[in-house]
C-alpha cells in the first residue's frame, strides 16, 4: 500500500504531497484543480519505473518519490527524471534518469538497495555486484530481476516492490465510440489476438467482454464473484450473464467453422414481454459503468486502482452501495479516488478525504486540520453530512 507519494513538476502538480495515506483517499476539489494530473501522474510513475520512459517531462525535471508498506517491508522509492533538447552538436533529445530504492523494517532504519543516475546502476547488497550498466532510458528495476540470479538478495528485495508499482491501474473517464465492446460476439480469433497480448504485456486494455469471457473460460471462481456482485444478492443490477462457447456455426457454401463466442446480460427487474438477453452496449450506462468499475477490479487485481469519478451515470442509491463495496475491497486494492459526489464522500471518514486547489496555476493537496477535524465531528453528531461540511471548507 502507498503510504505517501511526492510529485513535483508534472504537469500542475508543481509540488504536491499526499501523506497518510490509507486503504482509500478520495481526492475532493472543483474542476480544473489537478485531481486527474495527480491520478496521471501516479500512473506515469508506475509505468516509467516499470515498463517505458514516457516523455510528459520535456523541459522540465520532474521528481517523484512514494513510499510503500509491502508485507513486514517499507519502501522508499525516489525518480528525478528530465527529457530536454540540446543544441550542440547538433539538435537532439537527451535524458537524464536518476533512481534510488531503500528498504527498512516500519519504524526502522533505511537501507539502500540501489541508485541509478542514467546508464550507471549501483547496487549496495552483497553477493551482488557493485556496478551494473543498462541503457539510459531502461527502467533499472525490471532490467535487474531478469539479469541478476532469481536467488540473489538485490530480487528478493526489489520483485515485491516492483510488483506492487506493476500492478497500480488508471481507469480514465473516458467513453470509447468505437469499443471492442459494442457487439454481443466475441470471435475467437479476437479472443486469441488478445489472450496473446495480455500474456505478453500483462495489459488487458479496455475490454469488459474479453475479461469476463477469460474468466469464464479460465478464472470461473473470479467469473462466480461478479455475477454475484452484480446480481440479486448483491446490487441487484442482472439476473446473470450468460456466455456460449458452444457458438460454433458453419456458414452456408463455406467449409470452415468460424467459432464466437455469445456475451449477453439479463438485467433484473425485466418485464414478461422483455426478451431479457442484452448486449453490453444496450445496458444503460449507470449499469456498464458499475459492469466496468467491478471487472476491472476483480480481473486486475490493481496494487492501487486509480479510479476517476466512479459516480458517473450512477444513481446515488446505488453509488452508496458501489463505494460501501469498494471500500470492502479495499485491503487487496488500495483506492484512490477523485469525485464531486456528496453521495461519495458520505459514504467516507473524514481521514480518507484529501482537499485538492489550485493556487496560482499550481494544485495543492491537504487534509483536513486538527481543528476541522473536530469540527467536522461536531458537525456530523448535529445530523449534518460530510459533503455539507466539505462544501464550507472548500468556500474558505
Amino acid at each position: 500500500m502507498l503510504t505517501r507519494i511526492e510529485i513535483q513538476n508534472f504537469r500542475s502538480c508543481h509540488d504536491v504531497v499526499l501523506d497518510d495515506l490509507g486503504p482509500l483517499t478520495v481526492l475532493v476539489g472543483r474542476n480544473a484543480v489537478g485531481k486527474t494530473n495527480i491520478l496521471r501522474a501516479i500512473h506515469w510513475l508506475s509505468r516509467t519505473a516499470t515498463s517505458v520512459i514516457a516523455n510528459e517531462s520535456v523541459g522540465r525535471p520532474a521528481h517523484f518519490s512514494v513510499q510503500a508498506a509491502i508485507g513486514n517491508a517499507v519502501y522508499q522509492y525516489a525518480l528525478k527524471f528530465n527529457l530536454f533538447f540540446t543544441s550542440q552538436p547538433d539538435v537532439r533529445l537527451e535524458s537524464d534518469v536518476v533512481e534510488s530504492l531503500r528498504y527498512g523494517e516500519p519504524g526502522g532504519a533505511q537501507h539502500t538497495v540501489l541508485e541509478r543516475r542514467n546508464d550507471k546502476l549501483q547496487l549496495s547488497l552483497p553477493a551482488t555486484p557493485e556496478r551494473v550498466n543498462i541503457g539510459k532510458t531502461v527502467p533499472c528495476m525490471p532490467a535487474l530481476v531478469s539479469l541478476l540470479p532469481p536467488a540473489s538478495p538485490a530480487v528478493d528485495l526489489i520483485q515485491p516492490f516492483l510488483s506492487a508499482v506493476e500492478a497500480i491501474r488508471y481507469y480514465p473517464l473516458v467513453r470509447d465510440e468505437n469499443s471492442a465492446d459494442d457487439a454481443p460476439v466475441v470471435l475467437q480469433d479476437a479472443y486469441d489476438q488478445w489472450l496473446a497480448r495480455y500474456r505478453g504485456a500483462g495489459d488487458p486494455g479496455a475490454s469488459v467482454l474479453m475479461r469476463l469471457l477469460h474468466m469464464f473460460l479460465a478464472r470461473r471462481s473470479q467469473f462466480e464473484e461478479v455475477q454475484s456482485l452484480l446480481g440479486p444478492d448483491g446490487l441487484g443490477l442482472l439476473d446473470g450473464i450468460l456466455i456460449d462457447t458452444e457458438s460454433d456455426r458453419k456458414p452456408k457454401g463455406q467449409d470452415a467453422l468460424n467459432r464466437y463466442h455469445l456475451v449477453v446480460f439479463t438485467p433484473s427487474l425485466q418485464s414478461d414481454d422483455d426478451p431479457g438477453l442484452y448486449s453490453f452496449r444496450d445496458l444503460s450506462a449507470g449499469t456498464q459503468r458499475v459492469i466496468k468499475i467491478l471487472v476491472s477490479l476483480l480481473f486486475d487485481q490493481p496494487s492501487v486502482m486509480l479510479l476517476e469519478h466512479p459516480e458517473e451515470c450512477i444513481h446515488g442509491g446505488l453509488l452508496r452501495k458501489l463505494i460501501d463495496l469498494l471500500r470492502g475491497y479495499s485491503d487487496q486494492s488500495q483506492l484512490i479516488i477523485s469525485s464531486h459526489s456528496p453521495v461519495v464522500f458520505n459514504s467516507l471518514d473524514p481521514e480518507a478525504v484529501r482537499l485538492v486547489t489550485m493556487d496560482q496555476g499550481k494544485t495543492k493537496v491537504r487534509a483536513l486540520t486538527p481543528v476541522e477535524m473536530e469540527a467536522v465531528g461536531k458537525y456530523l453528531e448535529d445530523e449534518g453530512s460530510l459533503a455539507d461540511f466539505l462544501e464550507t471548507v472548500e468556500g474558505e
